[in-house]
């Protein structure tokens, strides 16, 4: 018996991830609609004026959902700590209750247990966040140009912010490269929400731990003014009111990672009976 095959089995297809699937395409869709639209609008006003497709100096690495700065798209990476829990990180807290997790280990080493169970979890959270991004994507590059940006038209990506250059020569790459970003991100959410799952009692506090260290951390760097610092604005492609800094993005993957980690062995290994 193959455990990580049956972890992850379970960590991605399960009525959660479905749900939070759902959600976060729903929360992407508009957007990408309302573009189609302009688009069509767009071309109209071409060809009603006589002007050629070269007058369209637009992109779809700066049209797409990611780019965007609406309000579905801040609400987006707003939630995510949210869509990135729900579907391994609650099944995990139900496993324990139901004392799945205990007959698991008549049959495997806690060890090997534990660690198959936050890789699962980290694949699962990054999952349901990579997915709406990456439908988003390949549904706008359906109409939109995949041109490189003109840094004239394309001016909410400047010099200072993270990967500028890159965005201006390849652009796929920056957009692949913070898709991967925001898969890591949601994978340590998932994984932090988990471990927290071994200390608390209610399932609601598993639900919105992730979502509260997140708010916490944004609240602190608006009052000390430090917003690249602050998830909620190096997670978008269009770095929101800040240029990401990479180390710093490093930095929080690494202490999230040692913290979820360190507290989800630790649970793990100090909760024998549920």
């Amino acid at each position: 018996m193959n455990l990580f095959k049956i972890e992850l089995k379970r960590a991605i297809f399960n009525k959660n991830m479905l749900i939070a699937l759902i959600i976060g395409i729903a929360i992407v869709l508009p957007h990408t609609i309302e573009n189609f639209f302009n688009e069509i609008q767009y071309n109209n006003y071409i060809a009603q004026s006589g002007l050629t497709d070269g007058a369209d100096l637009t992109s779809l690495y700066g049209r797409w959902f990611g780019m965007s700065q609406d309000f579905l798209c801040i609400m987006f990476y707003y939630i995510l700590p949210l869509i990135a829990v729900y579907p391994a990180a609650m099944s995990y807290y139900k496993d324990r209750k139901t004392g799945y997790v205990k007959n698991l280990y008549t049959r495997f080493s806690k060890n090997k247990y534990l660690i198959i169970k936050y890789i699962t979890t980290f694949i699962s959270g990054g999952v349901v966040i990579a997915v709406p991004s990456i439908t988003a994507l390949a549904l706008t590059s359906l109409y939109a140009p995949a041109r490189i940006p003109d840094s004239l038209v394309m001016n909410s990506i400047i010099e200072k912010n993270m990967w500028s250059e890159l965005f201006f020569t390849h652009p796929l790459l920056y957009t692949l490269g913070y898709i991967l970003i925001d898969f890591i991100f949601g994978g340590l959410f998932a994984c932090f929400a988990m471990s927290v799952s071994e200390f608390v009692k209610h399932k609601f506090s598993v639900f919105i731990s992730s979502f509260l260290v997140v708010a916490a951390l944004s609240f602190v760097c608006v009052q000390l003014n430090l917003d690249y610092l602050n998830p909620q604005n190096f997670l978008s492609p269009a770095q929101f009111t800040a240029a990401a800094n990479g180390y710093v993005i490093l930095a929080e993957a690494l202490i999230l990672f040692a913290a979820s980690f360190s507290l989800f062995q630790l649970g793990g290994r100090i909760n024998e009976t549920y």
